[in-house]
């Protein structure tokens, strides 16, 4: 469940979880989540349900000062090697998706994490297993193709919001949006994560985040952009997008499953487990060489 904090009588702040006060975020990896002194502000803040009132609240003021390019950590790797999938229902003929049908949809068709429906946004993962994390639920039936991109990451401002340094108040901002529509940790929208988008696209081309989808055992990072003039030059044309798995995914999907499900009831059917299950499941699987190692 997501983490809750108590107002005491003395005015300050009583966490839930461990004496120390921090947080277990294993599903991101993101250490030393601490409540700080502005947490009753930020809980406020995350809790609005408008634009408007995210936009105008005293807390994204104060996370705008925070974002200053001179401060805030900057990835400087000459080019960043990324992954990007799509899952596409499979045709009746071969097929091979073009760069543009694997690229983002300019403007965005919906809603993403830290983009808003009509607005400009590149999704992509450190791993394929980062892609495989965000993906598999939303691609039984389809096929997952995986492309690969060669950020110039020198000549874009990409901050670094995954390092452990970061400032207490923003660590804490972004493990919040980090818990948007993630079952049985935060709200089932991204309202509050999508103004934290916003606001650091004003000020840097991209940004560098924690996946949403890992375990303590599986983690990895995604990399969000917000500026796209010429995305397809990141592309190298001459390597085709690589098919991670076939219409197998149903067969797959349920082997998994049933596995899951059963270690969900031997754990006396806790919640918020379910990954856990999954990729203990998946890696048992492959052992008995039920599963092909690509998964």
């Amino acid at each position: 469940m997501g983490r809750t904090y108590n107002e005491t009588g003395s005015g300050g702040l009583e966490s839930s979880g461990n004496s120390s006060g921090s947080q277990d975020f294993s599903h991101t990896g993101r250490e030393e989540v601490f409540p700080v002194k502005e947490e009753l502000d930020l809980v406020e803040w995350s809790q609005k349900t408008t634009y408007r009132a995210l936009n105008n609240h005293r807390m994204a003021k104060e996370f705008e000062k925070l974002l200053d390019p001179s401060k805030i950590k900057l990835l400087k790797e000459t080019k960043l090697i990324l992954f990007r999938g799509q899952g596409i229902i499979p045709p009746e003929t071969d097929y091979l998706p073009s760069i543009e049908r694997m690229g983002p949809l300019r403007p965005a068709k919906s809603d993403g994490r830290y983009h808003r429906k009509g607005e400009e946004a590149l999704y992509l993962s450190t791993c394929k297993n980062g892609v495989w994390c965000e993906l598999y639920r939303s691609c039984i039936g389809k096929q997952l193709y995986i492309m690969e991109f060669k950020i110039p990451s020198r000549d874009l401002r990409i901050a670094d919001f995954s390092d452990k340094d970061l400032p207490s108040l923003i660590n804490s901002i972004f493990s919040r949006a980090e818990e948007c529509n993630v079952e049985n940790r935060g709200p089932d929208n991204y309202n509050f994560s999508q103004i934290v988008g916003k606001l650091v696209s004003e000020k840097f081309d991209g940004m560098k985040v924690p996946g949403t989808r890992g375990t303590k055992d599986c983690r990895y990072k995604n990399i969000v952009i917000f500026k796209l003039n010429n995305w397809e030059e990141w592309v190298d044309s001459s390597v085709k997008p690589e098919l991670s798995f076939s219409s197998q995914l149903d067969k797959i999907f349920n082997s998994v499953k049933v596995s899951s499900y059963k270690k969900w009831e031997e754990d006396n059917c806790k919640h918020g487990k379910d990954l856990d299950h999954w990729y203990t499941s998946i890696k048992e699987l492959k052992d008995k060489n039920c599963l092909p190692d690509k998964i």
